[in-house]
């Protein structure tokens, strides 16, 4: 199973995502995809907006499944805009979606749960969401 992990890419949150789970380690039934993070633009290609593109919507295609996060919200550096591409490619293409929003009293990411299959509150509902639906895959 493959499981894009959409959301933030300034933030670590990924890591409490992966490790809640309990799937990673030894268990190669699942990997994760995610979006080059800011310490990777050191990389070939690191900081070109266009090339993280492609790379990101070579990996969404890939993938099984897509959990996304809202987490903060910043109306300055509108902070959501790539989370709300990367739900509506994997919508588009029929890609499940498990949505976690943190935020639920803004109103704007209405619009975002409609996407998903699954919306939850709150970590540990989410993180026992994806790990059923990866374990039993």
């Amino acid at each position: 199973m493959k499981v894009y992990l959409a959301g933030n890419m300034h933030r670590l949150w990924r890591e409490r995502v992966t490790v809640g789970v309990g799937l990673e380690g030894g268990d190669s039934s699942i990997t994760w995809l995610m979006p080059l993070i800011t310490s990777d633009k050191a990389k070939p290609g690191g900081g070109d907006k266009d090339l993280y593109f492609v790379r990101d919507k070579s990996l969404i295609r890939q993938a099984d499944l897509v959990f996304g996060l809202i987490e903060d919200y910043d109306r300055e550096h509108n902070r959501h805009s790539g989370l709300s591409a990367e739900l509506g490619m994997a919508h588009a293409w029929g890609i499940p979606i498990i949505l976690l929003n943190l935020l639920p009293e803004i109103h704007s990411f209405e619009f975002l749960e409609k996407l998903a299959d699954s919306v939850f509150y709150d970590w540990e509902e989410a993180i026992r969401a994806l790990h059923f639906v990866c374990a039993i895959t």
